[in-house]
């Protein structure tokens, strides 16, 4: 049983570095999987799933599954140049 959690996967660091998944659950019974939320923050990296779970029965449901690049205050020197314009217009 795993239920009502709040898991984070922070991968934001200029490396290229390559996950699996935030959450790997095996069981050789049953899985309950509900009321979680579960956020990954990377920047270049690969992460094939957010969660992953493997049994002979799995139920799952009010879970809440989040990913995707998020930069703080003051960690945008990371950003490539491609990213930001080579002149700012105002309009």
């Amino acid at each position: 049983m795993f239920q009502d959690n709040q898991t984070s996967l922070d991968l934001r660091q200029p490396e290229l570095r390559f996950g699996l998944s935030s959450q790997l659950i095996i069981s050789l019974d049953d899985i309950s999987f509900s009321g979680n939320q579960s956020s990954c923050s990377f920047f270049i990296d690969i992460l094939l799933a957010n969660t992953v779970l493997f049994a002979p029965t799995v139920r799952t449901s009010d879970n809440r599954f989040q990913e995707g690049l998020k930069l703080p205050l003051g960690e945008h020197d990371h950003l490539p140049e491609l990213l930001t314009p080579e002149s700012k217009q105002s309009f």
